[in-house]
């Protein structure tokens, strides 16, 4: 299969009301349309990525495993595992939000997360911030900005910002303001 486009933050109806397909059916899609791999990468869990697994190996489509996970204070990361190591260190983390929290959430620190980066890819997803006033104002500014600046540090310097569009008027701006952070 020849691409140049992965989806690299997709989720699975294993992520409550964030996603809607079966892990199959998202690799199926990729085959359908070329596209040569799929990041899965369901909220504070690795819940379909066995299943997804399975058909990826059948179709021929390359899975890339990792979680959206929920950080403290708000906001989220997608942490993408490069290797067995970073698998590891993926669960462990994953573990660590679900067993401190109720059933049903999760959380981790920015520090837990800088501190399992070996053999991980992070994408900075700032869910918290809704609109870019929020992103413009000065604790939106240190969170968002920090938040890279820390990642960065743990991941040798290669995190990256994940930007969403969805057709809305303010994500122009909402993009500028975030690649000026």
């Amino acid at each position: 299969m020849k691409g140049s486009y992965a989806p690299l933050w997709c989720k699975s109806n294993y992520s409550f009301l964030e996603g809607a397909s079966h892990p199959e059916e998202l690799v199926a899609a990729c085959r359908e349309l070329a596209v040569p791999a799929l990041a899965l990468t369901d909220r504070d869990g690795v819940y379909g990525v066995v299943r997804a697994h399975v058909e990826a190996r059948k179709l021929g489509v390359h899975l890339i495993v990792g979680s959206e996970l929920s950080l403290a204070g708000g906001g989220s990361v997608v942490l993408l595992a490069e290797d067995h190591p970073g698998y590891r260190n993926l669960c462990r983390l994953i573990s660590k939000g679900r067993l401190r929290s109720e059933k049903g959430s999760s959380s981790v620190s920015l520090e837990e997360v800088c501190e399992h980066a070996a053999g991980v890819a992070a994408v900075w997803v700032d869910g918290r911030a809704r609109a870019t006033e929020e992103l413009r104002s000065p604790e939106g500014g240190r969170r968002l900005g920090g938040g890279i600046g820390r990642l960065a540090e743990a991941h040798g310097g290669r995190p990256s910002v994940g930007i969403a569009r969805h057709r809305r008027a303010d994500e122009i701006e909402r993009e500028r303001v975030i690649r000026a952070a």
